[in-house]
This record gives structure tokens, sequence and C-alpha cells, in this order.
């Protein structure tokens, strides 16, 4: 029973620190916020058609401000995950940032 807990732990937090290297990091648009952004982003990334029509299942979606050295008044974090069964895992981030107006910071 121990181990597999313990297993279930490790395996849980291989896949959140994976998760956690699909942020990609984005200037806002103009006219903008980081509050509306999240809403907008989130939301789309939710209903995904392409990853809906493809069966997939939700892993993540999140829109955030910036860890390190970016201005957070106009920068934003964003993964948005989905998986099709156990292991595979498709990111849509860089589609609906791009759909929503924000432009990949360089």
């Amino acid at each position: 029973m121990r181990f597999t807990a313990a297993l279930a732990l490790l395996v849980g937090s291989a896949g959140l620190v994976r998760a956690l290297d699909n942020f990609l990091l984005y200037t806002l648009p103009h006219q903008v916020n980081l509050t509306q952004f999240t809403t907008a982003f989130e939301s789309v990334c939710t209903i995904w058609p392409v990853a809906i029509e493809n069966g997939q299942t939700l892993f993540g979606a999140l829109a955030a401000p910036p860890i390190h050295n970016v201005d957070p008044s106009n920068s934003v974090r964003v993964t948005c995950t989905w998986r099709d069964g156990m292991f595979a895992e498709f990111q849509y981030a860089a589609d609906i940032a791009g759909e929503l107006g924000a432009t990949p910071v360089s």
C-alpha cells in the first residue's frame, strides 16, 4: 500500500513538473489587462475546437503573471494542454494567445 501511494505521488508530481515546463511567455495585446486576458484565454482553451474534434481531454488551462525579469503589467505566461489518452499531450497555448492578439516575447 505504501509503495502504491509513493508511486502515485511520484507520477503525479512528474506530470506537474512537465506541465509547468509548457508555459509560454507572451506580451498582452494593447489595451488589455492581465485579468481580461486570463479570463478570455482560459475560456477559449476549455472549448478549443481542434482538441474537442480530436477527442482529447483538457488537462490544464492557465494564464498567469510572469515569474522572472519581465514586466508583469504587459506580459503573461500561458499554457493550454489537452491529452489524448494517458501520455500524449497537445499544447494549444500559442494558437490561442495568437487568436487573442498576444505576441510572443522574444
